[in-house]
């Protein structure tokens, strides 16, 4: 503040108040400061209580840090099959960095699942509100695993969105296989 009174600058700051019966708040203040001939400090501004506006992203950040250690892989999609979101272990499994993969759809990630795949996922998905089914994905390199896919259909802000948890399921494959083999 001393610092911007001396340039006359103008500045911005967020600081924490306890308002009685309200408990604390968080107030904005925007200035422009003015220090008048007889050394007198004046401030021309403004002042808000963005409390709510804390919390929100208190809520988005705290949201964002619990995806980070979910050990499935995280997919959030559009009504087109879009990622929207992903996780560090959806970047893991596949290969691809977060920018990369919200660059691409579903059917770039899973080659055998089709345009006419998705409407039908879709119409099961928004009718039902969640699914439970297997697929196989194919890493940034080419290498094709299978996963379990936990779909789950939810609608934000008047649009639909699939919400996948994906695990990888190779290791549990191969063992099936090795054992109907040992069972002939």
């Amino acid at each position: 503040l001393a610092e911007a009174v001396r340039l006359r600058a103008p500045f911005h700051i967020e600081f924490r108040i306890l308002r009685p019966g309200q408990g604390v708040r968080w107030i904005e203040c925007r200035s422009m400061p003015e220090l008048l001939s007889d050394g007198v400090f004046l401030g021309h501004g403004i002042m808000l209580d963005v409390t709510e506006r804390k919390r929100e992203q208190h809520q988005a950040d705290l949201m964002k840090a619990a995806l980070g250690h979910v050990r499935e892989a995280f997919y959030l999609m559009d009504a087109e099959g879009y990622f929207v979101q992903v996780n560090a272990e959806a970047c893991r499994a596949t290969g691809y960095s977060p920018e990369e993969l919200q660059a691409m759809s579903v059917f770039q990630l899973n080659p055998d699942f089709t345009a006419e795949d998705w409407v039908a996922h879709w119409h099961l998905l928004t009718s039902q509100g969640s699914r439970l089914l297997e697929a196989r994905h194919r890493t940034k390199g080419g290498r094709p695993y299978e996963v379990e896919v936990s779909a789950n259909y939810f609608e934000y802000d008047g649009q639909g969105y699939n919400l996948a948890l994906v695990r990888d399921i190779s290791e549990r494959k191969r063992i099936e296989q090795t054992l109907r083999f040992i069972a002939i």
